[in-house]
């Protein structure tokens, strides 16, 4: 019951999803992306209603990922994908024994990128008029 946000390869792919690109979105998704940035938009028909944010504001996530594993395998999947944190209780999981063991029967498949460094990434909403920063994560000193 997470909310599930579209990593992209660049902004372009991202542009295919969302209504409109507002002029100050696409320049600071310019200057900051790649990198742990998430970016709510107002989501087009193109979007799979299982991967809106919010069906009635009809939103979507939109990550432009730096890891250069995402990146590659971006690159080979040509398309996108979809991610949430996976967490239960209070804690992150972020081994792939942990993950299988629970989600396994659950998913179509679990890619092995090794142990990862929990952090969390900024979420920017450009719904409104006024670009609002809905949580201070990594690489908010970017902004």
């Amino acid at each position: 019951n997470k909310p599930l946000s579209l990593l992209c390869l660049d902004i372009s792919t991202a542009s295919e999803f969302v209504e409109t690109l507002p002029n100050d979105a696409f320049k600071l998704m310019k200057r900051i992306t790649p990198g742990p940035f998430t970016f709510i938009l107002k989501a087009n028909r193109n979007i799979p209603r299982w991967a809106v944010v919010n069906p009635k504001a009809k939103t979507i996530g939109i990550r432009i990922p730096e890891n250069v594993f995402l990146q590659e395998l971006l690159k080979v999947h040509e398309g996108t994908l979809t991610c949430t944190s996976v967490f239960t209780g209070d804690e992150y999981l972020t081994d792939i024994n942990d993950l299988d063991d629970l989600f396994g029967n659950q998913v179509e498949a679990i890619v092995d990128g090794g142990i990862a460094k929990v952090e969390t990434s900024t979420v920017i909403d450009f719904t409104n008029e006024e670009m609002e920063v809905l949580r201070e994560g990594k690489g908010f000193e970017r902004i």
